[in-house]
């Protein structure tokens, strides 16, 4: 994780709740959609190895299967990072800074 990141949810902690929020939200979108570019590879993975009988086209679809499987192990191991650093937060967010509706 790069400095710039790593400041941006520093300087969430100091605001509120709803940011930090956000951003886990943003963490399991960006989590779905390695996955969802993985199963796209491996369908095009299967469609070059089974239905087309050329041993070039043969050999880039297990080269797809490569790039599918490290997508989603990329993907796998940036979310579990990226939640380990939010939870990290989370837990050091003092409760009594959080904002408290005014009292009538």
């Amino acid at each position: 994780m790069d400095r710039r990141t790593f400041l941006h949810i520093k300087e969430m902690t100091r605001r509120n709740t709803p940011d930090l929020m956000r951003t886990f939200l943003a963490n399991e979108r960006t989590f779905l959609s390695f996955i969802r570019t993985s199963l796209t590879l491996f369908i095009v993975a299967f469609t070059l190895i089974k239905f087309v009988d050329h041993v070039l086209l043969e050999f880039s679809g297990w080269a797809f299967v490569a790039f599918g499987v490290a997508t989603f192990f990329v993907g796998l191991t940036r979310y579990f990072r990226m939640k380990i650093i939010i939870r990290a937060f989370t837990k050091s967010y003092p409760e009594n800074e959080r904002r408290k509706q005014p009292e009538n």
